[in-house]
Parts: C-alpha cells; sequence; structure tokens
C-alpha cells in the first residue's frame, strides 16, 4: 500500500519487491528492473513502464490505463481477468509476451486498442478506426466501457478528429454520468466542434466537483480555459493543443 504516485524509480532495482496496492500511479518506472515483483491490484494508471523488466511479475488486479508499456518484458507475468490491461500505452510494443497472455482475449483487444491510438496519434484514422473495430470483435463487452469510448474522445479530440469523436464521447458520459474525467473530455472536444457553452458547463463541473486527482499544473491549466470561456473565448489555441499532446507523449 505504498503512496508512490509521480515517483522518480527509473532504473531503480525492485527485484521481488513486495508492492501489492502500492499506488505507482504516474511514476517513473522506465527500465525499472521489477523481476518477479509482487504487483498484485497495484495502481499503475499513468505509470511510464517503458522498457520496464516484468518477468514473472504477479499484475493480478493490477490497473494499467494509461500506462506506457513500450519495450516492457513481459515474460512470464502472473495475470488473471481483474489484470485491467485496456488503454494501456504501446501495449503492442510490449516484448516476449507469453502465448497464453497473448491469447487472452482482454489482452489481444487492449493491444488492437493501443494500436489504434497510436495510429490516431500518427494520423492515420482509417486504420486506427479498423484497429478499434478489431478490439470490439476480440472483447464485445468494450462496447459498454466508458473506458473505451473516452479514450477515443480524448486522442481524437487532440489529433484534429473532434466532430469524428464528440458522438464517443457523449457515450463515455452516457454510460459513466458521475465520472468527471469523462466529462472533462467531453469539454475539450466540445470546445473544439465549437460548443463552448457546453465546454464551459463540463470544465466547472470536473473542476468544481474535487474528484479528479488533478495535478497543480492541470488543474491551473483548467482554471485558465473556464476563464476563457467565461469571457466566450476559445482557449485551446494551437499552441495549447501541442503542449497537450506533449504531456500526453
Amino acid at each position: 500500500d505504498a503512496k508512490l504516485s509521480r515517483a522518480d524509480l527509473s532504473g531503480a532495482h525492485l527485484i521481488g519487491a513486495d508492492l501489492i496496492g502500492a499506488d505507482l500511479s504516474d511514476a517513473d518506472l522506465s527500465d525499472a528492473d521489477l523481476i518477479g515483483a509482487d504487483l498484485i491490484n497495484a495502481d499503475l494508471r499513468g505509470a511510464n513502464l517503458s522498457g520496464a523488466h516484468l518477468i514473472g511479475a504477479h499484475l493480478i488486479g493490477a490497473h494499467l490505463s494509461g500506462a506506457n508499456l513500450s519495450g516492457a518484458n513481459l515474460e512470464a507475468v502472473v495475470w488473471n481477468s481483474d489484470t485491467k490491461w485496456l488503454n494501456a500505452k504501446r501495449l503492442h510494443e510490449a516484448v516476449n509476451v507469453s502465448p497464453e497472455l497473448a491469447h487472452d482475449s482482454a489482452f489481444t483487444a487492449a493491444v488492437s486498442f493501443s494500436q489504434g491510438i497510436s495510429l490516431v496519434e500518427e494520423d492515420k484514422a482509417e486504420e486506427a478506426q479498423n484497429a478499434f473495430k478489431q478490439a470490439l470483435s476480440y472483447d464485445p463487452s468494450l462496447n459498454d466501457s466508458a473506458e473505451y469510448w473516452h479514450s477515443i474522445c480524448w486522442v481524437g479530440s487532440l489529433h484534429g478528429h473532434a466532430e469524428d469523436v464528440l458522438k464517443y464521447c457523449e457515450k463515455a458520459v452516457t454510460l459513466e454520468p458521475d465520472n468527471k474525467r469523462y466529462q472533462d473530455s467531453r469539454g475539450l472536444a466540445r470546445v473544439l466542434t465549437g460548443d463552448l457553452v457546453g465546454a464551459l458547463e463540463d470544465f466547472r463541473a470536473a473542476v468544481d466537483s474535487g474528484a479528479l486527482d488533478y495535478s497543480e499544473d492541470v488543474k491551473q491549466c483548467r482554471l485558465r480555459w473556464i476563464e476563457a470561456l467565461e469571457l466566450g473565448n476559445n482557449p485551446l489555441t494551437p499552441e495549447e493543443l501541442e503542449e497537450l499532446r506533449k504531456a500526453e507523449g
């Protein structure tokens, strides 16, 4: 249950570490040695696991949404149906995936989804759509996953497809109306499609709820947007969007 959110653990030697239930969200674990580490129920959302050695690591119930797994070694990892692979970034670039894991429907769907997100970032919209459809074919339950639709909403909005993905933003909010993160993302799409009033409503709801674990920088960013929108101005300049894309990378 260690609280290690946003910790810099790049290159750390954590062989066999007991990290059960640890909060490692947004931590930098790039190139970390996590061989045999116990990461059961660990919160790894947004963590940088690029190049990490996860050989034999226990990932049962681990939450990997937004985690960067580019080049991560997944040899002999231990997982189960509670392991949350969906929306792991660059999952398709992980290495030494066992045949058992590679044929798990949830994992395979998450790999296709990861490919789709990367293709959107590369401005290959048609290929991305095919990857998203493939993910749904591997795991039809994703059709009812707000996280699935929200991720397409966010990355599509950031990369010039706000009009195309707004319906997916709406679907995410409809599926989980109390999740302010999804409302925050819909606000982004609304700004980019000219709905400044709706965007203001979404950003106010997200900030005022106190439900989101915003970093101070992100919170100040949203407050700037709200201030601009209250004046009837679009806060998402090309420079602002570029900063958002850099932060995602």
